[in-house]
């Protein structure tokens, strides 16, 4: 019986150094994910390049031990462990100094610079390892999967700056060997169907990813508008939906994202006459900041620190009342006293858990119900606007002397302690807003409040859309040095610390702001304006002798300088500071609290306090650089693929394949023209082309082809192998007559041969 020949080469050894090669490349690319990720992380000084080098050079020594005798692996692994050992011992107490530093790092709590390189190299090369180990010897890819998802779920909570090249590279990492080990492990499939399955997919990604990035070039103030008004209606939706768009309120909390307003109605306001200035409603005041958030303060403890001052323990209970109608009491008792106005507020939800209040008001509320059932139905007090406040203290009148003497000692007592109380700030969490002040010394406060408008100007832009800012960093911190992009929350919570880090006492404040021209004017003569979220205000106070707790207003107004801050302001000092050629006093994209926001704020700023577009070139360009190389390479790797198999396929190939491919290479390199199409000719052509082949053997190959074609019986073993080796020797001889880019076709596009 003659012997057929039918073993088939699964994998040969040009496919598997194929499948061994890219390994190597998805292992670089998990590699450099991770030290990307490392590199995003601010405050820690270390060599990029010289840990970059020397990690990739150990994975690249791991993935050859393995490859070449796998017990070089396992020694390399343990040469790795034993040096470990020895670094811990002898570099034990840097080492873990060091590794605290990245921690503190990723929670975003590093002041200054700290030295990093011995624990970042350390980490790098325990990836190198893990990568090789899990990937190489254990071919499981599940842990590595949580590992890199958890370094990319990080990612917006790092805020890294690195964060687009970061997540491709591990989502491209993540796509190639998942899809190797998915397909990999089903029964019945070949690896490098596998390999095939990972190299489309990863191809399809870059494809998606490059595509997404000249997307996002070409439309890409589209793109935002789409994704902000998008991410506004769901966000209105759900607060309509449940019921929070109703109900007014002001909180401590500073936000790291976007402001989305519904235009719902919270407050109805009414007042017995017009307003000259704006009408600040109050209904939150925050006294300590923890980072991100404003608690509550509560004068009760400072109340006890004005009796303990003035040693008035055994009548406490009344300075709190005493001090609250303080100074509308005085300003009502002044010569020609201002009329003071009346104001009703009204909550439109009908619950009246928080409270709103205007400034140098009344402490009493008088009440107002239903006639029927006793619902309450608002609220009213009296007040003076600011321009009003007039206290002077030698003409008060004399049936209030007693009075204007416990007043002027509960003033200057209450004050020293508001400075012990409301001057703290978290340095800790500040650096470098702290550092900002320091820099800068001052004393006056116009001076102070001047140089406050300056930086939150020269620094910062204002917008209802800044982005999210990352978890691990201080809000404020981020606002200011970061993206230089907030609204009224993040401008009050920045000039309050700021007031505090001078010594001058200051709290946060949130409620409604409501303009002269929001009101209309009633059938009974009477004020009425209807307040929406739009109207939902923050905003900084201090503590001023004979004013008490005054507003002051350092949010960007629409198109307009700010001259009017708080009462005896001095205008001219801000205008000294705007001429100081140090950004000006105007923010860039002023746009009003409650003016109506016309989309995203304009993003052309990129000076370094900006932050928040300042890289997206240079990042853009590194991801198109980076997806076009690693298309380029997986294209070229596909190629070699589809070689590899044709070429295996030419070891399988029956003498008629064989014969119709020999024509084919004979053809190709022009040596076929003029062939009448018969055997005899094919033998002489083949003789002419390759000298090496006799006559004789050119005779005995046509006629091996010739009998496959017509005989009953199939070729033997030997006759196949002799045909295969003429086949080889033509397919040389032709390639090396070729051009390099006709030699390039006959390699990898027509597959011919090697």
């Amino acid at each position: 019986m003659k012997e057929r020949e039918t073993e088939i080469n699964p994998l040969p050894a040009d496919q598997e150094d194929s499948r061994q090669l890219t390994d190597l490349v998805f292992l670089l690319f998990g590699l450099l994910g991770f030290l990307l990720f490392l590199d995003s992380l601010e405050g820690l000084a270390y060599s990029r390049w010289l840990t970059g080098l020397i990690s990739a050079v150990w994975c690249l020594g791991l993935w050859y031990a393995w490859n070449g005798r796998k017990r070089g692996f396992f020694v390399l692994s343990a040469l790795a462990a034993a040096a470990a050992l020895t670094l811990a011992v002898l570099e034990g107490e840097r080492l873990m100094e060091q590794l605290t530093s990245i921690a503190s790092s990723l929670l975003g709590r590093i002041a200054i610079p700290a030295e990093a390189e011995l624990a970042v190299l350390v980490l790098a090369m325990a990836w190198a390892w893990i990568l090789c180990a899990l990937e190489l010897a254990v071919r499981s890819h599940l842990l590595l999967y949580l590992l890199t998802t958890g370094v990319l779920l990080a990612a917006p909570i790092t805020g890294n700056r690195a964060g687009l090249p970061c997540v491709s590279v591990l989502a491209l990492f993540q796509v190639s060997f998942w899809s190797v080990r998915g397909v990999g492990v089903r029964k019945g499939v070949r690896k490098r169907t596998a390999d095939r399955t990972a190299l489309f997919a990863a191809a399809l990604w870059g494809v998606i990813l490059l595509a997404g990035i000249c997307l996002a070039s070409g439309f890409e103030d589209s793109l935002y508008q789409a994704v902000y008004e998008t991410e506004g209606f769901v966000t209105r939706t759900l607060r309509q939906l449940s019921g929070q768009a109703d109900e007014p309120s002001a909180d401590g909390r500073v936000s790291r994202g976007n402001l989305y307003r519904t235009g719902t109605e919270q407050l109805e306001v009414e007042v017995s006459s017009l307003p000259e200035q704006t009408l600040y409603l109050k209904g939150f005041t925050g006294g300590t900041y923890i980072g991100d958030e404003w608690i509550r303060s509560g004068d009760d403890e400072l109340f006890d620190r004005v009796a303990e001052i003035l040693e008035w323990e055994q009548w406490a209970y009344m300075i709190s009342g005493m001090y609250y109608n303080m100074y509308y009491t005085l300003n009502s008792h002044m010569p020609d006293p201002p009329e003071p106005n009346t104001v009703v507020i009204r909550h439109s939800s009908g619950e009246y858990d928080q409270l709103y209040a205007p400034y140098y008001s009344q402490s009493q509320r008088s009440w107002s119900y239903e006639a029927e059932g006793g619902r309450v139905t608002g609220y009213s007090c009296r007040y003076f606007e600011g321009q009003d406040m007039n206290i002077q203290w030698d003409q008060v009148e004399l049936y209030l002397e007693r009075e204007k003497y416990w007043y002027q000692m509960i003033q200057e007592a209450y004050g020293e302690a508001a400075r012990e109380a409301y001057t703290q700030v978290p340095a800790d969490i500040l650096p470098r807003l702290t550092q900002l002040c320091r820099e800068n010394p001052l004393e006056d406060l116009d001076e102070i409040t001047a140089f406050i408008l300056h930086t939150l100007a020269a620094r910062t832009t204002y917008t209802l859309t800044p982005g999210y800012a990352p978890l691990n960093g201080d809000v404020v911190e981020n606002f200011l040095f970061e993206t230089g992009r907030g609204y009224c929350v993040h401008y009050a919570s920045a000039a309050a610390l700021m007031y505090r880090l001078y010594g001058i006492p200051a709290r946060y404040a949130a409620g409604y702001v409501i303009a002269p021209d929001d009101f209309r004017q009633q059938d009974d003569g009477s004020w009425l304006a209807s307040v929406t979220d739009e109207a939902a205000h923050a905003w900084v106070e201090i503590f001023l002798e004979d004013y008490g707790w005054t507003p002051v207003e350092v949010t960007p107004a629409s198109g307009e300088r700010q001259t009017e801050v708080y009462p005896g302001f001095d205008a001219a000092v801000l205008e000294n500071w705007s001429g100081t050629g140090n950004g000006g006093t105007e923010a860039a994209q002023p746009s009003g609290e409650t003016a109506e926001e016309t989309g995203r704020a304009d993003d052309s700023r990129t000076d370094e306090n900006t932050g928040a577009r300042a890289g997206w070139d240079g990042e853009q360009t590194v991801i198109t650089l980076g997806c076009l190389s690693w298309l380029v390479w997986t294209l070229l790797v596909l190629m070699e693929e589809r070689r590899n198999r044709r070429l295996a396929e030419l070891e399988t190939m029956d003498c008629p394949g064989l014969y119709d491919r020999l024509a084919q290479v004979m053809g190709f390199g022009r040596k076929l023209d003029g062939w009448d199409g018969s055997q005899g000719e094919m033998a002489k052509r083949l003789t002419l082309t390759v000298p090496a082949v006799s006559p004789k053997d050119a005779d005995r190959a046509m006629e091996i082809f010739a009998r496959a074609a017509y005989g009953k019986h199939l070729p033997e073993a030997g006759d196949m192998r002799f045909v295969r080796d003429i086949y080889r020797q033509a397919a040389g001889a032709v390639c090396r007559e070729c051009g390099p880019g006709r030699r390039w076709m006959f390699r990898y596009l027509y597959v011919f041969g090697k």
